[in-house]
């Protein structure tokens, strides 16, 4: 069962949610060693760090919280758009 917050505090989700990852798709991403750790986040998604013993399995960490991500496993997650203004 998936859980979300509402104005009420942590529910159920009353709605079906569900994984997708679009094909081919590529993120950028950010990372650093610390303390012999891969540490980083995905661009589009700063707030949300993860780490792992080596960059394959962070790598991994990081495809997992996409996923998580987009099947509202995180409450306010910030979001990064473009506009064209001209």
């Amino acid at each position: 069962m998936k859980w979300f917050t509402g104005i009420t505090g942590v529910v159920p989700c009353p709605f079906p949610v569900y994984t997708y990852r679009m094909t081919d798709t590529e993120l950028g991403y950010t990372y650093w060693k610390d303390d012999g750790w891969y540490v980083g986040y995905l661009d589009d998604y700063p707030d949300y760090t993860t780490q792992g013993q080596t960059l394959a399995e962070f790598e991994e960490m990081l495809r997992s919280l996409y996923d998580d991500i987009h099947t509202f496993d995180f409450p306010f997650v910030r979001h990064h758009g473009r506009l064209k203004v001209a």
